[in-house]
């Protein structure tokens, strides 16, 4: 029995306030409630009928402008009209398809008028996703003039390093096949990536933003270095779409036999390593030898094939070095030359080629320019390369600060830009043919000289890999 008397217990009272009546009233607010956000497209009367009568007419606006022609084809896959008018897709898309917007796809984000008109203000110019937006942004940037662009720089003045992403699976140093990673765990061996990864960063961004005397100092105190650094440096430039190296190979592989080909800063020497049995003769120089002597280029007892040499301070081959003082006296001799006529010309011609020391055919810069005196290669490229000889670059696209501004540099001193193209959107391919008997403007060691290499720091950004 329970202590309080009870509506159910005592018949003469009244009814609950549970009462049947009552909870018909709720059980009838609820389905008002439920049926509030889908009543526009019950087909009912009232506002629901209002609103399915403009969705109606707005179809078949749209489908006016369809048969009319008005409306184009997005991607060549059709005009994909949405669902029926009385459904609309769970994910908030309306039934207005990509029609009504100038060919443009429309989103529906709700339902109703709302929803539409918020559909028509994207397709008609709106804002769109914070995504969208960045692309345009950059799309925009790419098509505007060089000399329009705001340059980033540091905190010293010099110009912001470009940036390149560092990818995740970058290859492990030391020699394969030895099993030494094998015992390692999975967060071990994560490990052990970073710190490379961290290693490759910091050799990589002393050899673009320090001379290459340093370079070669730092190189000197722990040979490992070199390896470790073109190793990491192989398997990135393998990975881009489309690697510079086999673009060069392509390029010099019609050339015929005996042709001389000087690689500078040449890494692992592969430039050599393909052209060599096509029996043309290729010198290969970088900051650590492996071993090698000019004019010895296929492995044997005591040779090798790299030479060392910081060709950015000069390369041990024949060559005029040009400058100052031999480009007045270049133009005192073809004063006489024109005055004694014809034959003068001729004689002074022959007098030249006797006194030329040059013997290279072809000089290759294959992403190599990378010291803060990268103009003292322009240099000795010129010095060593025989009179109409060609020298190819190639060098990554977003390090240029100005591409005319750096054709221009090397044009000073005595070449002229024979072709300029992007194979890839990651590195940009020079041809120039050398034009003056001996390299024009200040020479090294000569007044004007330590200007020449400083302007080259505003036309050629270093270049660094993003921290993961």
């Amino acid at each position: 029995m329970s202590l309080f008397a009870s509506s159910f217990q005592d018949p003469s009272a009244g009814p609950s306030t549970l009462s049947a009546p009552t909870l018909g009233k709720a059980h009838k607010d609820g389905n008002k409630k439920r049926k509030r956000a889908s009543a526009p497209f019950t087909g009912g009367g009232g506002t629901g009928s209002n609103r399915l009568q403009i969705t109606e007419s707005n179809f078949h606006k749209v489908m006016k402008k369809v048969e009319g022609g008005e409306v184009r084809e997005k991607g060549g896959e059709g005009f994909n009209m949405g669902s029926s008018a009385g459904a609309g897709e769970k994910k908030g898309k309306g039934n207005g398809g990509n029609g009504g917007n100038g060919g443009k796809k429309v989103e529906m984000k709700g339902k109703g008028a709302r929803g539409r008109a918020e559909a028509n203000a994207s397709g008609s110019g709106g804002q769109g996703p914070p995504a969208k937006k960045a692309k345009a942004k950059e799309a925009a940037e790419r098509k505007q003039p060089e000399a329009q662009r705001e340059e980033k720089r540091t905190e010293d003045g010099k110009p912001a390093p470009a940036e390149l992403p560092l990818p995740h699976n970058t290859p492990k140093s030391g020699k394969k096949g030895k099993g030494g990673d094998s015992s390692l765990t999975d967060m071990q061996k994560g490990m052990q990536a970073k710190l490379e990864g961290a290693r490759f960063r910091w050799i990589n961004e002393q050899l673009y933003s320090n001379p290459s005397t340093e370079a070669v100092s730092m190189m000197k105190a722990d040979p490992k270095i070199f390896e470790d650094y073109h190793q990491t440096h192989r398997a990135l430039t393998s990975a881009w779409p489309s690697p510079p190296l086999p673009h060069l190979i392509d390029l010099l592989t019609p050339l015929p036999p005996k042709t001389l080909i000087v690689d500078l800063g040449c890494g692992d020497a592969g430039l050599a390593k393909a052209l060599v049995p096509q029996k043309k003769l290729v010198m290969s120089y970088d900051l650590v030898g492996d071993s090698g002597s000019p004019g010895v280029v296929m492995p044997g007892a005591g040779g090798g094939w790299v030479v060392e040499a910081d060709f950015l301070e000069g390369v041990p081959l024949p060559g005029r070095p040009g400058g100052l003082a031999a480009g007045v006296a270049a133009d005192e001799e073809e004063g006489e030359a024109s005055a004694l006529g014809r034959r003068g010309k001729k004689a002074k011609g022959k007098a030249k080629a006797a006194e030329a020391s040059e013997v290279v055919d072809v000089v290759v810069c294959c992403l190599s320019l990378m010291g803060v005196n990268w103009v003292g290669g322009i240099y000795e490229a010129c010095r060593i390369l025989r009179e109409g000889g060609t020298f190819h670059i190639a060098e990554v696209t977003s390090r240029f600060i100005s591409i005319p501004s750096f054709t221009a540099k090397i044009e000073s001193f005595g070449f002229k830009l024979v072709s300029q193209k992007a194979p890839s959107t990651h590195f940009t391919l020079f041809e120039f043919t050398k034009e003056a008997p001996v390299p024009r403007g200040a020479a090294r060691g000569e007044e004007g000289w330590a200007e020449r290499v400083k302007e080259g720091e505003e036309i050629l950004r270093g270049c660094v890999y993003k921290k993961r």
